[in-house]
């Protein structure tokens, strides 16, 4: 309903419900604008302009972009980026799906393995950067270094082989 003056309506209620839902709702607003988009705008700004720590000395334009375009480091970054972003795809996509319906098909156990695939979104992140820590800790202190001296090998530095890098942060993110 649109508002009309002579009958005191704003947005479909009456006046006194219209401005109380906007004074619950400004706040949330202004703290949306404030941490989300104030950001992301002065991100983009910025990109544009020569800066001293946060201030703006002069403008670029498109100069950044080209800077960075010419790094080497740059092409090494993206397919690291499209690399995880994919595998993070696939796996956070498909293999809950496939999961899903074998899960939904299993008449024994059901529950055990509904509240096992659930528990990991409940479990705050600091435990399970901890869990994933003594897991792939450097050393015989690791399990997974454990499990692997067990078998007669050197223990394996997990977190600091570069082509282990994206499949750990995967597994671990996912």
């Amino acid at each position: 309903m649109i508002y009309k003056k002579d009958s005191k309506t704003f947005f479909g209620g009456n006046m006194k419900n219209g401005l109380s839902g906007w004074g619950l709702m400004i706040p949330g607003i202004i703290l949306f604008t404030f941490f989300l988009w104030y950001p992301i705008i002065y991100g983009i700004v910025l990109s544009f302009a020569e800066t001293k720590g946060l201030t703006i000395i002069g403008f670029t334009g498109l100069g950044n972009y080209e800077k960075i375009l010419k790094l080497p480091e740059f092409t090494s970054a993206l397919v690291n980026c499209f690399s995880y972003t994919f595998w993070s795809l696939i796996i956070g996509f498909f293999v809950p799906i496939i999961l899903a319906v074998i899960i939904s098909e299993l008449t024994h156990g059901a529950s055990f393995f509904r509240i096992s695939m659930y528990f990991p979104s409940i479990v705050p992140i600091i435990a399970t950067t901890l869990m994933w820590k003594f897991l792939m800790n450097p050393g015989g202190s690791g399990m997974l270094n454990a499990i692997i001296m067990s078998f007669g090998h050197e223990p394996f530095q997990w977190l600091e082989n570069e082509s282990f890098t994206i499949p750990l942060i995967i597994s671990t993110m996912t």
